[in-house]
């Protein structure tokens, strides 16, 4: 039975890490929605937006809340195969003591049928569960610190469960980051972060390492015209997993209103191109971003919304 319990729950470990839609070292760290954006712009972007200042940097730096100069509201989707669901909702809202933000994202592995052992009886039989599903709430405060720096925190609290709640941990994370233009270099700007500081999530009798990564990234942007330009390089080092990665982007956009964008991911022994384009209209945003998954498995599909409350159309 204990033999039987260890297969099982191995095997929805790995239908988790192939929902992830990128390589995971199984071994190495748990907690595969704590890694990267979960938001179209920064996927399309290979999540090189350590640096950004936008609200939908605020998962992969806080800092970046600090720069936000009227609420924004946020959803992201992206359904992938056999039931695999991936999403987020967020608000920020700034105010003169610094911005306040939040998001609750969700994350299911879909369903698994596997095959149970009555000892009793001595009947095999066949049982279809939930996978896996991670819901993740984080809260976040940033403000400027000095100058043009922004400094940021978030906490996090993750509920992972496994096999239909069968197995179940939570965890507890914290994440710290800067942001700033640089001085004398029009366009460009610099962060820094440390990110899932924290606990480790205890499904069974040992603890599972979360994704820790210290990173730092840069972005620079000019315009010609009607057309702005942006180039985008992150460098990140897995602090749990001992892997280094590294993420480059570009985004072309048009009049302010129309966006394409290309990014470039290598690290832990794969390499993926993300492309993706959005639309700005006034206060409404959406972004859409094309992903590889892992293992070959096929292409990923995810769609942003945005609302700004005022501040510049």
């Amino acid at each position: 039975m204990t033999q039987m319990r260890w297969t099982t729950f191995g095997t929805a470990m790995l239908a988790v890490a192939l929902g992830a839609g990128r390589v995971v070292a199984a071994d190495a760290t748990s907690g595969v929605i704590l890694e990267g954006s979960q938001e179209a712009r920064g996927m399309a972007l290979a999540d090189a937006i350590t640096a950004s200042n936008d609200a939908g940097a605020v998962q992969v730096n806080p800092a970046a809340a600090g720069f936000l100069e009227a609420p924004v509201a946020s959803m992201f989707l992206k359904p992938e195969i056999a039931g695999q669901l991936a999403g987020s909702v967020g608000y920020a809202h700034p105010t003169s003591f610094g911005t306040f933000a939040g998001s609750v994202t969700y994350k299911t592995a879909g369903d698994l049928t596997y095959y149970t052992y009555d000892a009793a009886a001595q009947t095999f039989g066949k049982k279809t569960v939930n996978a896996g599903t991670d819901i993740l709430v984080t809260a976040s405060y940033a403000r400027k610190v000095w100058q043009e720096l922004r400094g940021g925190a978030s906490l996090k609290v993750l509920n992972s469960s496994l096999l239909g709640g069968a197995y179940s941990a939570n965890a507890f994370a914290l994440d710290l980051g800067g942001s700033m233009p640089i001085p004398g270099v029009e366009g460009a700007s610099a962060g820094l972060t440390i990110r899932n500081v924290g606990t480790g999530l205890k499904y069974l009798t040992e603890s599972e390492k979360l994704p820790m990564e210290a990173r730092v990234g840069g972005g620079y942007g000019k315009t010609f015209g009607d057309v702005g330009v942006l180039g985008v390089l992150d460098v990140g080092y897995g602090i749990a997993a001992g892997a280094l990665g590294v993420g480059v982007g570009v985004e072309g956009t048009w009049n302010h209103m129309v966006s394409g964008r290309v990014g470039y991911r290598y690290g832990a022994g794969a390499r993926y191109l993300d492309v993706g384009l959005g639309v700005r209209y006034l206060m409404l945003g959406f972004d859409y971003v094309l992903e590889p998954m892992s293992a070959g498995l096929g292409l990923n599909h995810g769609v942003s919304l945005s609302y700004r409350f005022g501040g510049k159309s």
